[in-house]
């Protein structure tokens, strides 16, 4: 049996036990949306923090070659947003003031206390390796042919690959002014999403049937490509990610556990990934 690499605290004996004793496999499950042929029977598993995996998701993008091609030669905006925030971070190496490039957000109704941000940011453009922060709208009219925008959601369907975001502007906010350009094919839109957000919600018909309710805020389909924690790992190495639980306690709350699995060399890149993310405080302390 081929050696099983643990990341984060163990929790549960029953988990480990029926990962230590697992057979190697060559195959995913037939329910697994995707089949891959990966090579290897190493494994490691590991449970990301909502934090690490925002953090592990701005990496994974970094690394991930369209991205990585138009932040050398190209455009790239980023829009306000928790995971965003991460994102721009990385991307201009720097550390963002907390709540600096966010605007509607989600938080807890009793025991919290709003945050007070002396700086907003707009939004992060940056062409051909050159950033500025800037109002959302400039960002937008410099667009071309070919760049690349990110905007977040609040609501995923990982087997459907789609996503959805919450709207309170009665002009459709960001998704609104950026929907045009992604479906006429002039942008290439990615919504970094954490797989906390997952749900078995089909999320065209719940973003239909909210419309229909004249909810505020409303709910609005977001025409892009998803990127989670596995596409974040897998922009790193060839191997096969498995999301295996969800929560936990202890600040594990809204955690994910992933099953990790391909050849010794694979397995180590994702190990050296997932060390440095691990640790990262929450967003708001």
């Amino acid at each position: 049996m081929k050696k099983i690499l643990y990341f984060g605290p163990i929790i549960c004996g029953l988990v480990m036990c029926s990962l230590t004793s697992c057979n190697p496999t060559t195959s995913k499950p037939e329910s697994s949306p995707e089949v891959q042929q990966i090579k290897g029977n190493y494994k490691m598993w590991t449970t990301l923090t909502v934090a690490e995996g925002k953090r592990l998701i701005a990496k994974g993008l970094k690394h991930y070659a369209p991205v990585a091609e138009n932040l050398q030669k190209g455009q790239v905006l980023i829009t306000t947003g928790s995971t965003n925030h991460y994102i721009a971070e990385e991307f201009l190496n720097e550390t963002l003031i907390a709540g600096s490039l966010l605007t509607g957000h989600l938080v807890p109704k009793k025991n919290y206390t709003p945050k007070q941000v002396s700086q907003r940011l707009g939004s992060v453009y940056l062409e051909n390796g050159e950033a500025k922060t800037q109002p959302l709208n400039e960002s937008i009219a410099l667009l071309k042919e070919g760049a690349i925008a990110f905007k977040g959601g609040n609501l995923l369907n990982y087997r459907q690959k789609k996503a959805a975001v919450l709207v309170g502007s009665p002009t459709g906010g960001t998704i609104g002014a950026l929907t045009p350009l992604a479906e006429s094919g002039k942008i290439r839109l990615i919504i970094p999403i954490g797989l906390e957000k997952d749900s078995s919600e089909d999320i065209e018909a719940t973003v239909a049937r909210i419309v229909e309710l004249g909810q505020t805020p409303t709910l609005k389909f977001i025409p892009g490509e998803v990127f989670t924690e596995i596409e974040a790992i897998k922009a790193f190495a060839n191997v096969e990610v498995i999301h295996i639980a969800s929560g936990g306690i202890g600040g594990a709350e809204g955690a994910v556990t992933l099953l990790i699995r391909g050849e010794e060399e694979e397995i180590s890149k994702v190990a050296k990934v997932l060390e440095e993310v691990q640790g990262e405080a929450p967003f708001f302390e």
